[in-house]
C-alpha cells in the first residue's frame, strides 16, 4: 500500500525540488584509487563472511559482524602506520613528509 501511493508521491516531490546547475570550475572528479579500495573492501567483507560462515559454521549476522571488525582493526592499523603520530616513523617511504620536499 505505501509502495503503491508513496512512492509517486516521492517521485511528484522529486520533480518539484529544483535541480541545481553544475558551475564549470568545479568538474565532478572520480578518484579510482579511492573507488577501487571501496570495491575490495566490499569483496573482502562479503568473501570474509562467507568463510566464517563456512568454516565456523556461523549464522550470517555473526560473520558478518565478525569480518566487519576484523576489517575495521585492519584499516585502523593501517592508518596509523600511514600517518604515524609525531614523533613516530610508520612508514617513512611512503609518507607523505618525505614524498613531498
Amino acid at each position: 500500500m505505501l509502495a503503491r501511493y508513496g512512492l509517486p508521491v516521492l517521485f511528484l516531490v522529486m520533480i518539484a525540488i529544483p535541480a541545481e546547475t553544475d558551475s564549470a570550475e568545479t568538474p565532478q572528479v572520480v578518484d579510482f584509487f579511492y573507488a577501487a579500495m571501496i570495491v575490495l573492501l566490499l569483496i573482502v567483507l562479503a568473501l570474509g563472511s562467507f568463510a566464517f560462515m563456512t568454516v565456523g559454521k556461523l549464522d550470517y549476522l555473526t560473520a558478518l559482524s565478525y569480518s566487519m571488525l576484523i576489517i575495521a582493526g585492519v584499516l585502523l592499523i593501517l592508518s596509523f602506520a600511514w600517518n604515524p603520530a609525531p614523533g613516530l616513523a610508520g612508514f617513512p617511504y611512503i609518507s607523505r613528509a618525505t614524498c613531498c620536499r
